[in-house]
């Protein structure tokens, strides 16, 4: 366990003492029980290699057949996942078993008996680990629902955030001093209140306020300042920027519902366009030649084999 006590001052000069622990585990795996985390991680190390290998090589032949530059994959949001995922994976993988499978806790705990052993850089080390995983588990996620992509409805609400967030991040010089503006000045008027203590803590206040959390506003309505704030970020805020995103997504998804799938029989898939999205070469033969010989195939895959 790791320890600091820190004392942050506040806008109005108020030093506020406070303990921050940091708890970890020498070694992951020294019960019986906890080796189930070698078969997860042997599991997860298969999917692991197969889209940080498979998948890349796939989506760059694809590319490539498509006439377009194969390297220009890389720069997109499912080529950038796919590649950190393994990268992030080997990173938790390497700490696991590189540093926290390597000794026991009680060998650990018989060492700070005999004498002071310094835990800060073990107990950093640990909670990279752990934010490995969270962001794993975030890309894959994210991967899962581009997958998912098959299904037409899905489909069109993926199309429509992405093309939406390309024509509202246009605006990011614009929103992003002016959201910057209203979190230092929210820390400044309400210096007093322990949710604005620092800058993260702000911005995780001002969004609970934003959805209409009663409980999380305690606005004192003596303080001229702190009801002026409120008053004007709730009109920029929810007025403008959001009613803003609302009207840019509706005018975005009448477009890709138009221009994509607008005629529901042209885009009907059957069973081999399932199969040929879902399954890469070998398998796919497999089951087209074994499985279901007889499957009915559209008239342009007939004979063609290529994914």
């Amino acid at each position: 366990m790791e320890s600091q006590c820190l004392q942050p001052i506040s806008a109005y000069g108020m030093v506020k003492p406070s303990f921050y622990v940091v708890t970890f585990r020498p070694t992951l795996a020294e019960y019986y029980i906890d080796f189930n985390i070698y078969i997860l991680d042997l599991i997860r190390l298969v999917l692991v290699l197969y889209v940080f290998i498979f998948q890349v090589i796939s989506d760059f032949r694809y590319e490539r057949r498509m006439e377009r530059s194969g390297w220009a994959h890389f720069r997109t949001a499912q080529g950038i996942s796919d590649i950190s995922i393994g990268v992030f994976f080997f990173v938790m993988g390497g700490f696991r078993y590189g540093i926290y499978s390597t000794g026991f806790t009680v060998d650990y705990l018989v060492d700070q008996i005999n004498g002071f052993t310094e835990a800060e850089s073990m107990a950093n080390d640990y909670h990279v680990h752990l934010n490995s995983e969270a962001i794993i588990f975030v890309l894959s996620t994210f991967r899962l629902f581009y997958f998912l992509r098959v299904n037409r409805n899905v489909y069109l609400i993926w199309t429509t955030m992405e093309k939406s967030s390309e024509v509202f991040f246009r605006l990011l010089p614009v929103w992003f001093p002016i959201v910057i503006g209203f979190v230092v000045l929210s820390i400044a008027v309400n210096g007093a209140d322990e949710h604005f203590r620092s800058f993260g803590s702000a911005i995780c206040s001002l969004i609970v306020r934003l959805t209409g959390s009663k409980a999380a506003v305690k606005i004192n309505p003596n303080r001229f300042f702190e009801i002026s704030f409120h008053v004007l970020f709730y009109f920029v805020m929810r007025l403008i920027f959001i009613n803003a995103w609302l009207a840019i997504v509706i005018h975005t998804f009448q477009k890709v519902r138009v221009s994509s799938g607008y005629v529901l029989s042209l885009h009907r898939w059957k069973e081999y366009d399932y199969v040929s999205w879902c399954l890469f070469r070998p398998l796919r033969n497999f089951y087209l030649n074994f499985l279901r010989p007889n499957i009915e195939m559209p008239s342009k895959a007939s004979g063609d084999d290529d994914d």
